[in-house]
């Protein structure tokens, strides 16, 4: 299985196995913590700028 999809795949288990256990958010952290500072291993990490959230004037 690709790296991507293993990734995504553990990401929605643990979200689940949170969930399960009463704690929904508690995912959230640990994706944050095992990155050890390496953005490159949170998902939604892009590190520039979202041009959705530009406000034009």
């Amino acid at each position: 299985m690709p790296e991507d999809i293993q990734n995504n795949f553990d990401i929605k288990l643990n979200a689940q196995i949170a969930r399960i256990n009463g704690s929904p958010f508690s995912w959230f952290e640990d994706i944050y913590s095992d990155a050890n500072g390496n953005s490159s291993n949170i998902p939604w990490a892009a590190l520039s700028p979202n041009t959705n959230m530009y406000i034009i004037y």
